[in-house]
């Protein structure tokens, strides 16, 4: 076990996962039954909730408080690795029960590849569809030239880049294979992400992303590669996100760390440069605490979703209009889709804002 253990990220984690299975409550129980994989999701969160709350009480116990990780860093990562890493199994079983193109203009859509088409399905991985959404909005074409096929045996290639663990490289493309299959529910609909206009391009960067995503690297050279699985998807942050996506690097400014100025020239410059940009969301309630009355208006008035990374479309020095990549607009008042804040309400609900570009403004 990590003896230099980080205490205060560890509980921010384990809030996260708590509001998570409260969210995977909701979606799994629509239907007035769970299927057996819901009942395995399900369990394994509550399993690492407990087992993060015996390693907190344990770390309490001897002392080790850790260091304050509220401070600006560029492209923070979760250091815990030991309870809250979920186990998956493979992702090829089962085919969606429909035909699906690549890509597809839907109604309202400038292009085929567009920011409304995505849409997070049972996966903490908000910031993985935040930023999807953030590069089809200022460059779709970017987004479709990272997939190619299909081939004659009808699977994909994919182009996804890996962030190093040093600073000597720079994000470097990596292609997959990705099969045109996915999990679906027992209705048959897609288990993670949903098809958006009846195409797969969005499921197709997911599971290219799960096959990638945590890999060791030397160099060019993987030294210790996970197999398959959309579990190693649930959490992270958005500069990774954007870095996967676009090979460029990403920066994460902390909203307290600048005054309205700062903060309304970073968001203007981002947009007007047409960087993807996301932002997220502050915490939600400390364990077994009532929320604060800033907490409850973000959740019962604007249906604001606590620690989770949305995509910033627009701001005309007022109102900023946010993506909630849930994109569930039918469902009246849970803050999913397409939706408009006030700067001061954005203020009180953000914590962090992340774009594509080394020298944003501060």
């Amino acid at each position: 076990m990590n003896k230099d253990i980080d205490l205060p990220r560890l509980k921010r984690e384990l809030r996260t996962i708590k509001a998570h299975l409260q969210q995977f409550e909701i979606w799994f129980n629509a239907d007035g039954k769970l299927n057996a994989l819901e009942k395995g999701r399900l369990k394994e969160l509550r399993g690492q909730i407990k087992s993060a709350e015996a390693r907190i009480t344990e770390l309490e116990a001897e002392g080790k408080t850790g260091a304050n990780c509220d401070g600006v860093s560029k492209n923070p990562t979760p250091t815990y690795t030991g309870a809250l890493v979920t186990r998956y199994k493979d992702v090829t079983q089962q085919n969606v029960n429909r035909i699906i193109e690549l890509f597809k203009t839907g109604k309202g859509d400038e292009s085929a590849v567009h920011w409304n088409d995505v849409q997070q399905g049972a996966l903490g991985n908000c910031y993985f569809l935040a930023g999807i959404a953030a590069v089809a909005k200022v460059d779709p074409s970017a987004l479709k030239r990272l997939i190619k096929g299909p081939d004659s045996n009808g699977n994909y290639q994919v182009t996804l880049y890996t962030n190093p663990k040093t600073e000597k490289l720079s994000p470097t493309p990596r292609t997959v294979t990705i099969t045109p299959e996915f999990l679906v529910d027992d209705k048959g609909d897609p288990l993670y992400a949903q098809e958006g206009d009846q195409e797969l391009w969005v499921m197709l960067l997911e599971k290219a992303y799960a096959l990638l995503r945590g890999e060791k690297m030397k160099g060019n050279k993987i030294v210790d590669s996970k197999p398959e699985g959309y579990g190693k998807l649930d959490e992270g942050w958005g500069a990774e996100a954007i870095e996967a996506l676009t090979g460029q690097e990403a920066r994460m400014l902390w909203l307290h760390d600048m005054n309205d100025a700062q903060l309304k020239s970073a968001i203007d410059w981002a947009l007007d440069e047409k960087k993807p940009i996301t932002t997220g969301s502050i915490l939600g309630p400390e364990p077994d605490t009532k929320p604060t009355a800033m907490q409850e208006i973000a959740q019962q008035r604007y249906g604001l979703v606590f620690a989770h990374e949305y995509t910033i479309l627009d701001f005309d020095g007022t109102t900023l209009t946010l993506f909630n990549p849930h994109n569930r607009e039918e469902e009246a008042g849970d803050g999913g889709g397409k939706f408009t804040l006030a700067f001061k309400y954005y203020r009180q609900f953000f914590r962090t804002v992340t774009a594509q570009c080394p020298d944003l403004p501060e």
